[in-house]
């Protein structure tokens, strides 16, 4: 697995040691890596910092619901992409910390190979659920009551090809391959798919698809 050498990776949370397999290897990947152990030295580090990624491991040391730590985080660096690791698999709660604005939710017992590669696809601007969860989200009970707009917007064939393998967890460049389409097309199907939509990120595609049902499709 390769990342993006000079990547800014920011880790915090998660108990000492625990990852430290993990943090080596993203460092011999030419990743600049930091830590900081709680939400305050994490808030003023990204305060004085612009990462690509930060990296919440549970159990995050908080006095508030990550959730919110999660939008504050989207608040105030809206371009640094935000990856949790958790052992969490409740379909509520990881729907939850997507709608707040994560890019990413990765199973603490995922491989490190795995973990790298998550990373990777967050970094290029694309989505990651760890691959048993879809199936945990597609059959959770619906968050709210905004399944009912589904009749009113009109989605191509296409466009409901690819936002359907996007509630499947898969990656525009992974949609890319299984559809045969160049990744610049995917990426303006998937504009267009936000705009119907009216939502701003892929993150939110995936749980508005996941809400009504679009993995089932």
């Amino acid at each position: 697995m390769t990342i993006e050498q000079g990547l800014q990776i920011l880790v915090t949370g998660g108990r000492p040691l625990e990852h430290t397999a993990l943090l080596e290897k993203l460092r011999a990947e030419g990743t600049i890596v930091s830590e900081t152990a709680d939400y305050a030295a994490t808030l003023q580090f990204s305060q004085n910092n612009t990462p690509d990624i930060i990296v919440l491991i549970e159990p995050f040391p908080h006095l508030m619901p990550l959730r919110d730590i999660i939008a504050t985080l989207r608040a105030q660096n809206a371009a640094t992409k935000l990856l949790i690791f958790s052992n969490n698999e409740l379909p509520e709660r990881v729907q939850a910390l997507l709608i707040a604005g994560a890019d990413g939710y990765v199973h603490k017992d995922e491989d490190v190979e795995t973990i790298l590669r998550a990373i990777d696809v967050v970094a290029k601007g694309d989505v990651w659920i760890s691959r048993h969860l879809i199936s945990a989200l597609t059959t959770a009970p619906l968050s709210n009551s905004r399944q009912d707009r589904q009749e009113e917007i009109h989605l191509t064939e296409r466009e409901r090809q690819v936002l359907t393998l996007m509630a499947g967890g898969l990656s525009n460049a992974e949609i890319a391959a299984s559809l045969h389409l160049a990744h610049q097309t995917v990426r303006n199907y998937a504009s267009h798919i936000y705009e119907k939509l009216g939502v701003h990120s892929h993150t939110e595609a995936i749980v508005w698809a996941i809400e009504r049902g679009f993995s089932h499709s």
